[in-house]
């Protein structure tokens, strides 16, 4: 935890320090939606993270999410990331939590380092 204070605190001070004008920032936001139902309650279907699991009623929160993501480039070599997504949680509510949070240099093209909080990259390649 102290390192991503770390290089939270490290990234505000480079975007504090930088003029307004020498930055491009770019966001987005995505959301799944997914609804569930089985035609049974004798099939109920669940796991640790959402507990309320699937049953003959359906249900919207098993598998729908909210994201948003926003990107600042300070120049040809540096910029930040931040990520941000939302599902419900083990009490059923819908809270944010940060995904991604990291500073990125690419020195020479085809060549990145990464570095703050990061989950695996499963689908970045």
């Amino acid at each position: 935890m102290r390192t991503h204070l770390a290089v939270l605190a490290a990234a505000i001070a480079v975007l504090i320090s930088m003029p307004a004008g020498a930055m491009d920032s770019s966001y987005s936001g995505f959301a799944t939606v997914g609804y569930a139902q089985t035609d049974t309650d004798d099939a109920y279907v669940s796991y640790a993270a959402q507990p309320e699991g699937i049953d003959s009623h359906g249900t919207l929160r098993t598998d729908s999410k909210l994201g948003f993501q926003f990107t600042s480039t300070f120049n040809s070599m540096f910029s930040a990331t931040v990520q941000a997504i939302a599902y419900a949680d083990l009490t059923g509510d819908w809270e944010p939590r940060l995904d991604w949070a990291y500073i990125s240099m690419q020195p020479v093209q085809g060549v990145r380092v990464r570095a703050g909080y990061l989950r695996t990259p499963t689908f970045m390649f």
